[in-house]
């Protein structure tokens, strides 16, 4: 008589890509927050390649993510607390693509109003190539930015940023080394045609959040979308 041999107590389970493993707290969700990331010290000489980066972050449950360019920006949302996006969007740089410079994060909120903000809005204008901000871990210390022979001509404090005015040619690049050595934590410098592609990313991502809360809370002839 035929017997069936006898199943495996425990069948192998193939191990589950790290993308499906981690939660996407995203995905529909109304309640999301915009987030900037920014990597520090990409350029001319270190790029990142945009595909590579918005692999890795989602690869980290991070979800929504943009980016453009290859000088590391990145928008994306989430609903998770800041400091879970920071370590996350940290790991991915860190562990998918061994970068180790560290990331900027800042809410898109503070993106929009950083860019409202700005106090040099004729130079903006007439000569946006000058205008570049750098973006703190805190407040810029206004007396030790005096004290270190900036003017309010050149340099102005903001929202955990410095507005730099910077003359044309080599001088630039060396005024924008001599503020990140005198700025406290992790510093990386945009310029403003740079902030405003950010900005548009930005406004994009949160038109799409206003649409997804706009369906959850069920308005006429809305469809939630599914999570």
């Amino acid at each position: 008589m035929f017997r069936p041999a006898p199943l495996p107590s425990r069948l192998p389970v193939p191990p589950v890509p790290l993308a499906l493993r981690l939660p996407r707290f995203d995905r529909g969700a109304g309640d999301a927050t915009t987030w900037v990331v920014l990597l520090r010290g990409v350029g001319s000489v270190t790029q990142v390649p945009p595909r590579l980066l918005r692999a890795a972050l989602a690869a980290q449950g991070l979800d929504r993510v943009v980016v453009r360019g290859q000088t590391g920006n990145a928008v994306l949302r989430s609903a998770l607390p800041e400091e879970e996006v920071e370590a996350r969007a940290t790991l991915a740089c860190e562990k998918e693509l061994d970068f180790h410079k560290g990331i900027h994060l800042r809410r898109g909120t503070d993106w929009l109003a950083m860019v409202a903000a700005n106090p040099f809005p004729g130079i903006a204008l007439s000569d946006p190539g000058a205008l570049h901000v750098a973006l703190l871990a805190e407040d810029p210390d206004a007396r030790r930015l005096t004290g270190a022979g900036w003017t309010a001509d050149r340099a102005v404090p903001g929202d955990r940023c410095l507005y730099l005015c910077l003359p044309p040619g080599r001088i630039r690049q060396r005024l924008l080394d001599r503020a990140r050595r005198g700025l406290p934590g992790v510093v990386t410098t945009r310029s403003w045609a740079t902030i405003l592609r950010i900005q548009a990313l930005v406004e994009a991502a949160e038109a799409e959040g206003a649409a997804q809360r706009a369906a959850l809370s069920g308005g006429a002839g809305a469809t939630p979308v599914p999570t």
